[in-house]
This record gives structure tokens, sequence and C-alpha cells, in this order.
């Protein structure tokens, strides 16, 4: 008894308490961004920015050198973005909701430039792809074709493929060699289920076709609507055959479409093409986890193994302006708890060295983040001439992660924990005046002064409460429900915001 007395009374003498007021106030926040789903890199002067998407609806820049975050925009929380790419001083992101597919053009500083909302096909789509060619924002999803003006979001003009008896699924939008054009990639699949590579060709001023494409392949091949990748250089538009038997390769600008077989080499049947743009390669994942890179013979005709990569790994791609890239294979030790990083050089032609391994192994830390999910590329120019690499990793438990081997040593430059981001639809925060008040001696500030304009505040954000802010609200609270208990927490079980 005199032991539990004691107790009480040492803990009570170094507690401390709220007083009634204070209960619920925000005592410090923190802008999370959860989990990165795509990612590119900007740098303009001294600055070096990693621009990133997320699976919370948000777009966001970090500072590449310490993780920082520069800006972010949280989108409605019922929109998934599925297009993601840096066009220069831009970035482009393309997110669907039920509403409709929402383009969207940013600053790499955060402004919005605009916004257009694009109505929805009448059969469902996934795939969607928008890409800035010339002054214009091009937009291919479902069985149209948009073009917006890339400096107002004005519509320029507008092509609807669909036609009777046939369901159009346009992903791909590339800009073809010949200036002026630009092209849109896909499926068409006719009323008796057969199904044929569609290509249309249209002038980027007026919108005009100036050509259209159904290139059907043999009854043993049916290309897949998903999936659909085209080569650096912009010379073939590939697909998977959905028997898994080849590969349906279309040369940009011919009227034929080749099946060259897959080589039968490979360990495994093929699952997908990997999203990974090289000049006369493509790169394919194997239903047994295992990853092949195949070169594209000459006029499509044979495929050639460059690599196959089987255990835990990831694949990435670093492109520049004259048409180069260079591949990154971050292969996963688990025994030594570490990534081990090689890079492959291509030409602009699709010529390549050899595979070089980096001197030192990175840091995996899979006990505190799990495996790696998702990587990207971010190769640049030393001050002695050399290439250097930055790696950022996505990892299972939704941390955002950069690796970066020097010549001094391989390290960690930073990691973000995203596993406890929840991203508040709707929240703000209300800023209280900055105005200092004395208050009497022995008391407690007095705020009082300013609860008029705090009430005011409150009253203008109901009153712009409307309907679809109600809709949007509720959806991002069934999305909430539906996600159950799944989360990643420290061990004090804090959640951030």
């Amino acid at each position: 008894m005199r032991l539990s007395a004691a107790l009480v009374a040492i803990f009570a003498a170094t507690a401390s308490c709220l007083y009634e007021d204070q209960a619920g106030k925000v005592d410090w926040f923190r802008k999370n961004i959860g989990g990165v789903t795509h990612a590119a890199f900007h740098a303009s002067g001294a600055q070096r920015l990693a621009l990133v998407a997320t699976s919370q609806s948000v777009v966001a820049a970090l500072d590449l050198r310490s993780g920082e975050l520069v800006w972010r925009q949280v989108l409605p929380p019922d929109e998934t973005i599925k297009a993601f790419a840096q066009h220069g001083k831009v970035l482009v992101s393309v997110g669907v909701a039920g509403r409709g597919a929402f383009v969207r053009v940013w600053s790499t500083q955060g402004a919005l430039i605009w916004d257009a909302l694009l109505p929805g096909p009448a059969a469902s789509a996934d795939a969607i792809d928008a890409s800035v060619v010339g002054a214009s924002v091009v937009v291919a999803w479902g069985g149209v074709v948009t073009a917006l003006d890339v400096n107002s979001g004005a519509v320029q003009w507008k092509e609807d493929f669909n036609a009777k008896g046939s369901t159009v699924e346009l992903s791909l939008v590339l800009a073809p060699t010949t200036p002026g054009h630009v092209q849109a990639h896909g499926l068409s699949r006719a009323a008796d289920g057969s199904a044929s590579h569609l290509a249309v060709t249209l002038a980027l001023a007026n919108g005009a076709v100036i050509e259209r494409q159904s290139l059907r392949p043999s009854r043993a091949a049916q290309p897949s609507a998903a999936g659909l990748v085209a080569t650096l250089d912009r010379a073939h538009v590939a697909s998977l055959d959905g028997g898994g038997a080849s590969l349906l390769v279309h040369a940009v600008g011919s009227s034929q479409i080749a099946e060259p077989k897959l080589p039968p080499t490979l360990p495994a049947a093929p699952s997908h093409l990997l999203p990974l743009s090289l000049p006369g390669h493509v790169a394919l994942r194997l239903v047994d986890g295992s990853s092949a890179l195949l070169k594209i013979g000459a006029a499509a005709k044979t495929l050639e193994v460059v690599r196959v990569v089987t255990g835990a790994h990831s694949l990435a791609v670093s492109t520049s302006k004259e048409g180069k890239a260079i591949v990154a294979l971050l292969k996963e030790d688990a025994a030594a708890d570490a990534l081990r990083l090689e890079t492959l050089a291509f030409d602009a032609d699709g010529t390549h060295g050899e595979w070089a391994p980096e001197a030192e192994t990175l840091p995996a830390e899979r006990g505190s983040h799990g495996g790696v999910r998702a990587v990207w590329l971010n190769s640049y120019s030393r001050k002695d001439g050399s290439m250097g690499h930055r790696v950022l990793v996505s990892t299972e438990d939704d941390a955002l992660r950069l690796l970066q081997p020097a010549k001094e040593g391989a390290r960690a430059g930073w990691t973000r924990e995203e596993g406890l981001a929840t991203i508040l639809p709707g929240s703000q925060m209300l800023p209280l005046p900055m105005e200092v008040v004395e208050a009497p001696e022995g008391g407690r500030p007095f705020f009082g002064f300013a609860l008029p304009a705090v009430v005011a505040g409150i009253q203008r954000r109901l009153a712009a409460f409307g309907a679809d802010d109600e809709a949007v609200a509720a959806a991002a609270a069934a999305k909430t429900a539906a996600a159950g208990g799944a989360r990643y927490g420290d061990a004090h079980g804090f959640s951030q915001v």
C-alpha cells in the first residue's frame, strides 16, 4: 500500500496537464505525401528536384539532396494518377476519377498552370497516355485523341475513332520523326472478338487524320491492350501476344506488324512488357519473377536475348535528349542485407557495352522497410566526366529512399518514412493572428479577440462546401475504411497527417 502511494506521489509530481480549452488543438503536423508510384527528375541551376506522384493522390517535389518537401499539391482522394511526366519546365499529370480524366499542367515550382476535365469513354478503359508534342498536350484515352494548348489548356481539337460494332482502346501517344505529326496506338476489337493493332497518324495543327492503319496479326497471335511500349528511337511499337508465344512489333511508318517468336531459352513464360523505353530493345517480366532484356533484330523478325535476370530485382532507365539510355539493375542480396547496382549504357542506335557493376553495395535495410517495390534512376555527369547515378527507391512499407554509390563509398542519402501517411481531404489549417497579447500576471494567454475572425473563416468554408465536395469526402471515407487497419507505424502507434 505504501509502495503504491509512493509511486502515485512520484508520478504526480512529474506529470503535466492540459487546460480544458487546449484539448484537441493541433500541437504540430507534418506534410506527408504517401507511397510514391511515379517519379521524374528536374535540375535548374543549383536546384535538384525529385518530382513525384503518390497513391494518396498527391503531386509533390522533394529536394533531391535532403529529401525535404519543397512543395505538394493534394488532389481529390477519389482520383488515381495514371500518367505523370516532365517536359522541360512543366510537369503533366493525368488522374482518373469517376467523373473522367483530369489533365493538369504544373510548373516545376508547384504552381498549377491549368487543368481540364475530359469525359470518360463509353466503355471502361484503364490505359491512358499523355505527352507534350510541340505546343500541345495530346491525350489518348479510350477511342478518343484530344489535343490541349500547353499554355492555356484550351481544347485545340478532338478526334473520336470509335465505330459501330468495334471497341477502341488507345493507350500510347507517340511523336514520330516527321515534324507536325502525332501518332496514337492501341487496340481495336471487332464484334466477333478479333483484335488488331490500331495506329493513327494525325496533323498536330488541326487533328486531321493523315493515316489510319488497322494491323491484324495472324490468327495464332492476338494483340493485348495492356503494356504497349515504344522504343526510345520511336522506330518500333511492341506489345505482347495474348497467348504469350510471340512479340507483336510494328515498325513505325510501315503497314505491317511482325510476330517474332520469343526465344526458347527463356526460363519461363512471359507475364508482361516492362514500361522501359530503350533504343532497339524491350524488357519482359516473366511469370517466375525473372526479367529478360531482348534486342529487336533486323526487320523485327528475330529477338536476341541480351540478359536474363533472376532473383529479387528491379529495373529502371534514365534517358538523354540525344536518344541515349542507361539501364539500372538493382539486385537484392538478402543474406548481406544489401542492394547491388549494375548499369548498362545504350547509344542512340541501340548498341551497348558491357554491364558495369558498382564497386560498393548499397544498404538495403530490409528489416526496417521491407523489400523494393519500385526504382527510378537519375544519372548525371560528374566534374571529372564520369557518370554518377542516384537511385530513388520505394519500399514495401511506403518509405522513399535515395541511394547513391559514390567514389568515397556507397551511402543512403536520405529516407522519408511515409508508411503512416494519411492525407485528410478538405482539412485546412486555420491561421491564428500573429499579434502578441499580454495576459494578466499569473493568468493564461487570452485569444478571445481572435474568435470572431476564426468563426467567420469557418462559416466561409462551410458555405463553400458543396455537394461535390461532400461526395469526394464520402468517397475518401469509404476508401479509408476499405483500407482496413493495414498501416505501418512506429513503436508508439503515432499517426501522421
